[in-house]
């Protein structure tokens, strides 16, 4: 059976191609690529507003398979980052959904732009490159979705010396952590029925995403 590629209606050819244009004239070496997303509980955050998904794959359904020992009733956002090698671990960060009116807990509650810059600003940052000098991790790559516009986002890469590049409209099939997404909600799925904490399995569905996966 022929696979057939299904594109985005809204896809501009001419924007991808001043995308992909950029990104030759950025790279001299694919090890400073990162790229980064979330990853919502529900389908219908699951469901991209300024991208396309095909059936089955997506964003992980983290609540499903990551319930055992939280306060919140397991409903996560995972806010994930992959270079070359799989997920960056040190990057990654689970972000607690189910918030109540007294929780102060700034790790809990609705994603928006500015707790997507807190991420950005306490993981990411400090583990990136610098761009100037051509460093592995040295440009982040993201989609347009709207969470990912912080009026101190650009200062935040210029301070910290990475580059930060934007996808086209409708990208979706730019972004490779969309698969490392499908393997890791694989994973939580084979290894939720063992009884294993929520963290063992966040641990397991991050180190299931490997090199071989990346580049095969």
């Amino acid at each position: 059976r022929q696979a057939v590629q299904v594109v985005p209606q809204q896809l501009d050819p001419a924007k991808r191609d001043a995308y992909l244009l950029a990104l030759q004239a950025l790279i001299t070496n694919p090890e400073m690529l990162v790229f980064g997303d979330e990853a919502h509980k529900t389908r219908a955050e699951e469901e991209r507003r300024h991208g396309y998904y095909r059936r089955g794959g997506g964003g992980a359904n983290v609540r499903k398979y990551i319930t055992a020992g939280t306060s919140g009733g397991g409903n996560y956002t995972f806010f994930g980052a992959a270079d070359l090698n799989g997920f960056v671990n040190e990057m990654c960060s689970l972000h607690e959904t189910g918030k109540g009116p007294a929780e102060v807990d700034p790790n809990k509650g609705t994603v928006t732009s500015q707790t997507f810059y807190e991420w950005m600003r306490d993981y990411v940052a400090p583990n990136m490159g610098n761009f100037s000098r051509g460093e592995p991790r040295s440009v982040f790559v993201l989609d347009n979705a709207p969470v990912h516009f912080h009026d101190d986002l650009e200062d935040l890469a210029q301070q910290q010396g990475f580059y930060l590049l934007y996808l086209h409209p409708y990208g979706y099939d730019e972004n490779p952590i969309e698969h490392c997404y499908a393997q890791y909600k694989s994973c939580l799925r084979k290894n939720a029925p063992n009884g294993l904490g929520m963290w063992e399995l966040h641990d397991l569905g991050l180190n299931a995403v490997t090199r071989d996966n990346m580049i095969r």
